[in-house]
């Protein structure tokens, strides 16, 4: 026996085994990682594994009948005493097996912070979790979808209320809703050891309702029950057993926690409150407008209904963050919260959420509080409420606006593992990976960022603005058709949306499809003139048929009426309206307006945009006037960022045309360089409003290496426009030229 394991030490069969087992730790950490972020199905991961196991025996008997000489692999049993290296060898594995042990630890514990938080939700809890299916209605009568869809909200509301149980998402278990998938599949997907399923059979004005608990380790049932009831009101008999099941159910996994009753007595306004809540998370206007209704009629119902008062604040907040109501909604919303705070002597979650609406207001409504302030409010609301929808979404979207992506990516693969069917979750993600593509100028995000708005687009299908940013992102990297039909797949999905039809008329001015785009642009007019992405029609089709005065007067009633800057529309107004004044030869007073904008609060988020458009068309007049305003703007901008060389880039570059330092030439030059396929055409679409200026054109002359770079983008661009003009052909939205 000694002889035989000296034997195979010599032969290295033990190094080997070694070797074998730590590529194979490696290669499952990858794969781990990386393969949901791909969408790869599950039994993946256990097909490699599968693989790697039936190959280790093969890889012992290989080393066993094989020797590495310097001729190549050779029969063990020809190779001399003298030819053998398997010392040699031994020293290489060693060398191996600690590289890869190297690789495999910090994979193994950091991996999830390598990708930037992108880890995949986890399938196992510490205490007891479950997953509400939505019962099933076994008569395919209307009412009573209605009714069994109402019992599964009941119960998903009331469970999640207690602290101890991991209750998955109304989002994620609904997904599964009519889908004949094992129980034990839907538990390892949502990440829970419990699931509940059951279903609704009604027969005159009787109705069975069945529910069951069931083990998620092995299938069997922990409990079993039948209710039956007559039908005299459905939301009495809704909310009845939906407080019996969740206390039989809290009486198996957790005895000594209560069920946590509504704060309404009302069974019809406590539906109408699920039901606006799942409106919400829908993310068009329409349903902004369903909920709004349910909530306010549940109000009528019951006007102490705190939860339901609570929302309604929180929905005039979200229509105006998302631009479909004006801003005064926040400061109503404001005053609500308020209110359920005074009359119920202090309200935890009322008090959270108005401290997140004030801080909104401050720093981006009225930028008297910087964003940073805004995110360290919602760190703490989110500590105190990790389930939260609305603090959870809002951090997110803070921690992408401060472009902090790895923080972003980190907290949604954390609220993944609670609700990993999330479309609004995944659209996020791509958002976040977008950004960090975007910094980091690094293609290898490209494919996360496009799986994951696949994702939301899948999971989430009524989402437009999910839609359109995926739209965005194709478009982004030249791929015109996919983003044109993703686009329209957006406008249908939301028909109440204005700022969807206000894109599709912006593409079609871009392409020069003047009349197409009016049809677009009357779209987004019937359905709210009043809308702030409304206001940069006006702006677009000046720009496009090259009518100044137009031009002028749309860009200057954006700033007399200062309009809420949605969709970039202040710079377009700068922009605007500086071209067209110089044009027109209006240089004081297209200058003077700019520098108004400095006491309007509504600009401070545009308002070094603003500036150097001034410079640019001072630069057009006086030149004492145009230096010694020049100076006074960059000690302003030096001082407002610590220091000349801490400006950041994106300013330096439209600072160029403005100083008479060659440096600063260069950094536009290389910046141009360096940039992506995608945001080299959005350059290039700005590019060519800012060539109507001639101190910007002056700079481009007097740059050859410029001059071509910008060439060659147009010549990229004219190729993704008439992608865009043969789509539209396509579609039937503008005629084929003869």
């Amino acid at each position: 026996m000694a002889g035989l394991l000296s034997e195979m030490k010599r032969r290295n069969v033990f190094r080997v085994a070694i070797a074998y087992l730590v590529f194979s730790w490696l290669l499952l950490q990858v794969a781990g990682l990386l393969l949901p972020a791909f969408g790869a199905p599950e039994w993946v991961l256990r097909v490699i594994v599968l693989v790697l196991a039936m190959g280790f025996p093969g890889a012992l008997v290989f080393s066993w009948v094989f020797e590495l000489t310097p001729d190549g692999l050779r029969l063990e049993k020809h190779v001399s005493a003298e030819e053998s290296i398997t010392a040699h060898t031994a020293r290489k594995l060693d060398v191996i097996v600690i590289v890869m042990l190297v690789i495999t630890l910090p994979i193994s514990f950091f991996g999830p912070d390598l990708l930037g938080g992108d880890s995949s939700p986890a399938n196992s809890h510490d205490g007891p979790s479950v997953a509400v299916i939505p019962f099933v209605n076994m008569s395919g009568v209307a009412e009573n979808e209605y009714f069994s869809d109402g019992l599964t909200e009941t119960l998903l509301h009331m469970l999640a209320q207690v602290d101890r149980l991991k209750v998955a998402a109304r989002t994620s278990s609904f997904a599964f809703k009519n889908r004949e998938i094992d129980i034990r599949e839907i538990a390892s997907q949502l990440g829970v050891n419990h699931v509940l399923e059951g279903s609704v059979q009604r027969s005159g004005d009787r109705v069975r309702i069945t529910a069951q608990l069931i083990d998620a380790a092995d299938g069997s049932h922990l409990w079993s029950e039948n209710y039956d009831r007559r039908l005299d009101d459905i939301f009495v008999i809704q909310d009845e057993i939906a407080k019996t099941v969740a206390e039989r159910l809290l009486d198996e996994l957790l005895p000594d926690e209560s069920v946590v009753h509504p704060d309404t007595e009302n069974t019809l306004a406590y539906d109408l409150y699920l039901r606006s809540k799942e409106e919400n998370r829908k993310g068009n206007f329409a349903a902004f407008d369903r909920a709004n209704a349910q909530l306010r009629q549940a109000l009528v119902l019951d006007p102490d209904f705190t939860d339901a008062r609570i929302e309604l604040a929180i929905n005039l907040y979200r229509q105006s963050t998302w631009g479909k109501a004006p801003a005064e909604f926040i400061h109503r919303a404001i005053e609500m919260l308020e209110d359920v705070e005074r009359e119920n002597n202090g309200h935890a979650r009322a008090a959270a959420y108005r401290l997140m609406v004030e801080a909104y207001r401050d720093s981006v409504l009225l930028g008297m509080n910087p964003q940073e302030d805004f995110l360290k409010v919602m760190e703490a609301i989110v500590e105190q409420f990790p389930r939260d929808e609305v603090a959870v979404d809002n951090l997110i979207y803070l921690y992408i606006n401060e472009d902090m992506p790895g923080a972003a990516l980190r907290e949604i693969a954390r609220v993944l593992e609670f609700d990993p069917m999330n479309g609004r979750l995944y659209d996020l993600r791509g958002r976040a990976y977008e950004l960090r593509m975007e910094l980091e100028h690094d293609m290898q995000w490209l494919p996360h960022a496009r799986t994951a708005y696949e994702r939301a687009a899948e999971l989430s299908p009524e989402n437009a603005s999910a839609l359109a940013r995926f739209a965005g992102l194709e478009a982004k990297y030249g791929n015109m058709q996919a983003a044109l039909a993703i686009e329209m797949r957006a406008f249908k999905a939301d028909p109440n949306d204005p700022e969807l039809p206000v894109s599709v008329a912006d593409d079609l001015y871009a392409i020069g499809e003047i009349a197409g785009a009016d049809v677009f642009a009357d779209m987004a007019r019937a359905i709210d003139p009043a809308a702030p992405a409304v206001q940069k029609i006006p702006i677009n089709r000046a720009f496009a048929v090259g009518d100044m005065e137009s031009l002028y007067a749309a860009s200057k009633r954006v700033i007399d009426q200062r309009v809420e800057n949605r969709w970039g529309l202040h710079a377009d107004a700068c922009m605007g309206l500086g071209i067209a004044g110089i044009r027109l030869g209006r240089i004081e007073e297209t200058a003077a307006i700019l520098g108004s904008l400095r006491q309007m609060p509504e600009f401070r988020s545009s308002l070094v945009f603003a500036e150097v458009i001034r410079m640019y068309v001072l630069a057009e007049g006086d030149e004492q006037v145009f230096r010694e305003e020049r100076e006074a703007l960059l000690e302003r901008m030096a001082d407002d960022f610590g220091g000349r060389e801490k400006i950041p880039e994106g300013i330096q570059e439209l600072l160029a045309p403005l100083t008479d330092d060659p440096a600063d030439d260069q950094k536009m030059v290389d910046a141009i360089k360096s940039m992506g396929p995608g945001y080299r055409h959005y350059f290039q679409i700005t590019m060519k409003r800012l060539t109507a200026f001639p101190v910007v054109q002056r700079l481009i002359d007097s740059h050859p290496e410029l001059a071509g770079e910008l060439a060659r983008m147009v010549e990229a661009r004219e190729t993704m426009l008439e992608e865009a003009r043969q789509f539209f052909i396509n579609e039937g939205l503008v005629e084929e030229p003869l």
